[in-house]
């Protein structure tokens, strides 16, 4: 396998790839970002009881909460997707 000895002799990526390159990364940062917002917007307490905690949380905290496991189950499996490609 030869390497290129200038850039001009690489070839050029295509725009898929560049964009599927950039929604991994993007998976990567914002599946465990999810994931804190999912966790940190319910109230404290692993005993309490669904219908207790979803009074507590108020009307912000349950909405944050639904948006965090909506994006939390799109992203964290693209992102494992992208950092086992990145380790290969």
């Amino acid at each position: 396998m030869k390497l290129s000895a200038s850039k001009s002799e690489q070839t050029e990526l295509s725009s898929a790839f560049k964009i599927q390159r950039y929604a991994f990364a993007a998976s990567i940062i914002l599946g465990p970002l999810s994931v804190a917002l999912f966790v940190f917007s319910w109230p404290a307490g692993l005993l309490r009881q669904a219908i207790f905690a979803t009074a507590q949380a108020g009307p912000l905290g349950n909405i944050l909460h639904f948006i965090g496991g909506i994006a939390a189950s799109f992203f964290l499996p693209v992102g494992y997707l992208g950092m086992s490609l990145l380790g290969m």
